[in-house]
């Protein structure tokens, strides 16, 4: 050949390049989709995207065991709740449910100082109310 394309080769670069625009544009669509679904979870607390992905994986699992005989009527939602509580359990851990206890005792013991220092007559010692 002397360098140039013949005709059929230039209509199949040419089918080739229309089907990679083609590509391309699903790939913009997918994409675009894709930012619009992580812009709408990342307003959302770190336990309700960790509860949904717990959610996901548990109702695949479900699924998963509905192709071996279950039920997906009881496998899919047992596994929706069974992925959200151990996602849940395994994203905040023991560590994050000390501290809760710990806040709950402390909210519990400022209340009552709060109330004691209201409960205190209006005549009562300077001393006293720096105590409390």
């Amino acid at each position: 050949m002397n360098g140039h394309l013949s005709k059929i080769q230039v209509a199949n670069l040419i089918d080739e390049v229309s089907q990679l625009n083609s590509e391309i544009e699903k790939t913009d669509k997918i994409s675009s989709s894709i930012i619009n679904v992580v812009g709408k979870f990342s307003t959302k607390s770190s336990e309700f995207l960790a509860g949904t992905i717990g959610a996901v994986i548990g109702g695949s699992g479900g699924y998963a065991i509905s192709l071996w005989g279950a039920s997906i009527v009881f496998s899919g939602p047992i596994g929706i709740i069974f992925g959200v509580a151990s996602s849940l359990l395994l994203w905040r851990g023991i560590g994050q449910h000390k501290m809760e206890r710990l806040n709950r005792k402390d909210y519990m013991a400022r209340e009552n100082v709060l109330n004691a220092i209201k409960s205190l007559p209006p005549d009562a010692p300077q001393d006293v109310k720096k105590k409390l």
